[in-house]
């Protein structure tokens, strides 16, 4: 046997020789040493089974079958026991010769940690993966309750306009003014604003390149028009719309066109399919 070319081979390499009873080691090259910690010594006549722990057995012997039944064992996954009592997970593979009326099996044990701990990594990563989905995906539930929400607000804050314009026809002129004042005081708040720039932080956290990537390629959008862009980027309808930005469908639709006729679309291209690609 090429003892250079044994040295040379991956992972542990072995010779087992069938006594009638046993498998016992009988060569071996200088990986097998260094992995298991036996020395020269130790190693020599040791039992196949010497190598494993009880839970392997089943393992090995069918492995043992199977290469006394066909001569060759294709794969065996199994943890190799070293000579401290610790383990590593090994890919052993097998083929059985006859040197007279001798039985014999050789073969090389590969250590797979490193393919585990990647294994291991890979799960790790892919549960990372859906954890980051999950979030995104309850984040996108938050910005569209959010956007649902301004809606509301859109149309109470209509509403209670309204109201204050009727009441203030019915009530004395002190208390007409006095309602005429508050209603001049909500339309002086910046809360369209305001609610634009918390949804706009929010839309960022899941869409986080939208902004950037639309401007980069269409710098010339206005800040308006980038807001329908995320409107239209959460599929929202052109109801919803409407209602956020407290402006007629007719308005939503102007925009719209608008919005086309400066991204450049042929009339066949979809304004929402256009936008979702950013």
């Amino acid at each position: 046997m090429n003892n250079q070319l044994v040295e040379f081979l991956p992972g542990i390499f072995y010779v087992y020789e069938f006594n009638g009873e046993i498998f016992e080691l009988i060569h071996w090259n200088k990986n097998h040493e260094t992995t298991t910690g036996y020395s020269a010594k130790e190693l020599k006549h040791k039992n196949v089974f010497d190598f494993f722990y009880a839970e392997d057995y089943s393992t090995i012997e069918d492995g043992l079958g199977e290469i006394i039944q066909t001569g060759a064992v294709k794969q065996v996954f199994a943890n190799l026991k070293l000579k401290d009592g610790n383990t590593l997970p090994f890919l052993f593979e097998g083929h059985a010769f006859y040197s007279g009326e001798t039985l014999f099996f050789m073969g090389v044990g590969i250590d797979m940690t490193e393919y585990f701990n990647a294994k291991k990594k890979l799960a790790q990563t892919k549960i990372k993966i859906n954890s980051i989905k999950i979030n995104l995906q309850k984040k996108e539930r938050e910005l569209l309750a959010f956007a649902l929400d301004k809606t509301r607000e859109t149309k109470i804050e209509s509403e209670l306009k309204n109201r204050i314009k009727k009441l203030a026809l019915k009530k004395p002129t002190e208390i007409s003014k006095a309602l005429i004042e508050f209603e001049k005081e909500l339309n002086s708040q910046p809360k369209e604003n305001q609610s634009w720039e918390v949804f706009k932080n929010r839309f960022i956290e899941v869409h986080n390149n939208f902004f950037k990537q639309l401007q980069k390629a269409h710098p010339n959008l206005t800040n308006a028009e980038l807001r329908i862009c995320a409107y239209l980027k959460m599929k929202m309808s052109t109801d919803h719309i409407s209602s956020i930005l407290n402006i007629t469908k007719d308005g939503v639709k102007k925009s719209r066109y608008r919005l086309r006729k400066k991204l450049n679309l042929l009339r066949n291209e979809s304004l929402n399919d256009y936008v979702n690609r950013f």
